[in-house]
């Protein structure tokens, strides 16, 4: 991916998701805050724009079952027949965090052959 650029809230994507909707209030109202958002929506532009998946193939906010528990990836790439190619999980810009959660989502979905953490600084590809 391009180096992590910020995206207008008034420029998102999937504001037919509530959590995306509230996000885009949020950022509004306070255009300095470093929600995640900002680093998801980058990530859905660099995956339209650079990578050409159609939009009809990415969703947000889409649930995986890990063991007995229902999670929600932030962004999947789902293949042809709609099942999870790769689940991307997102950060705030430059917050530390692990990539254990999304190797989680790999191994619990058989269609799914590849996950990516990023913060927007730091991007971990995972097979």
């Amino acid at each position: 991916m391009r180096d992590y650029y910020r995206i207008e809230p008034e420029e998102w994507l999937f504001l037919e998701n509530k959590k995306v909707k509230n996000y885009q209030t949020q950022a509004i109202k306070n255009r300095k805050s470093n929600l995640e958002e900002y680093v998801r929506q980058w990530v859905i532009k660099e995956l339209i724009d650079e990578y050409k998946y159609p939009i009809e193939q990415l969703d947000v906010e889409s649930t995986v079952r890990v063991g007995a528990d229902t999670k929600f990836a932030d962004v999947v790439i789902c293949n042809k027949t709609g099942k999870p190619f790769i689940y991307v999980e997102t950060k705030a810009y430059k917050v530390i965090d692990d990539s254990r959660q999304v190797k989680s989502y790999v191994a619990a979905e058989i269609t799914c052959l590849f996950g990516v953490w990023t913060n927007g600084e730091t991007n971990v590809f995972i097979l």
